[in-house]
């Protein structure tokens, strides 16, 4: 939802944004979502000079399902290894309102919705193997070339519950990661709004792309 609004945005910051796609659930499970992104990431950094890019200044983004993406293409060595790449092409990270990260921790709370367990059971299935490979926050490891990462999110308890541990796994392996609360925003407003004036989402995207807001 709104490319054209980030497309002319980041255009005007002088980034060119590759809008990718991916097979959906419940046609198909883990890992064939990834494996599309990683093939897409792959043939970005192979091709995008020839678009006017720069293929050493790559920097994923996602909201939603799109940031659990974002950040399991960013954390999980082997999915850009299939198509000899490293996680080094990635310059950074920037995840939108994800909300399962760890997906073993995230179903194991009791209180989780019987509607977002179903969820989650639809696109990962139900082997527990596979719930910890499809996990960010499991694959974060010290001394790999997992990028810094940017990462926002809305006032959600599970959501907020999860970003922060995400955060803190990143922290703990000596990787700059940032949490940003949006409380003005919901979960939809900070994907559709994404480019616009006044909207605070926007701003840390665009301090992240500058430099500024990752510790360099």
């Amino acid at each position: 939802a709104g490319v054209d609004t980030k497309a002319r945005w980041l255009a005007g910051e002088g980034w060119m944004l590759v809008s990718i796609n991916y097979r959906l659930s419940p046609a198909i499970k883990h890992p064939a979502h990834i494996e599309d992104v990683a093939e897409a990431l792959a043939w970005v950094h192979d091709n995008i000079a020839t678009h006017g890019g720069d293929p050493e200044r790559i920097v994923v983004m996602g909201h939603s399902a799109g940031a659990h993406l974002a950040a399991l293409v960013a954390t999980d060595p082997k999915r850009l290894g299939k198509h000899g790449k490293s996680l080094s092409i990635i310059d950074r990270a920037i995840l939108l309102d994800g909300a399962a990260y760890d997906i073993p921790n995230l179903l194991s709370y009791r209180n989780l919705p019987d509607s977002s367990r179903t969820m989650h059971h639809n696109w990962v299935g139900s082997n527990e193997a596979d719930h910890a490979d499809a996990s960010p926050s499991l694959h974060i490891k010290e001394g790999t070339d997992i990028p810094p990462f940017l990462i926002l999110h809305t006032n959600r308890t599970v959501g907020s519950a999860e970003c922060k541990a995400l955060a803190r796994k990143m922290d703990e392996a000596g990787i700059p990661a940032i949490t940003v609360l949006c409380d003005e925003e919901t979960h939809t407003s900070m994907n559709r709004n994404l480019g616009t004036q006044g909207h605070k989402p926007t701003e840390a995207v665009r301090l992240t792309l500058e430099g500024a807001y990752d510790g360099e």
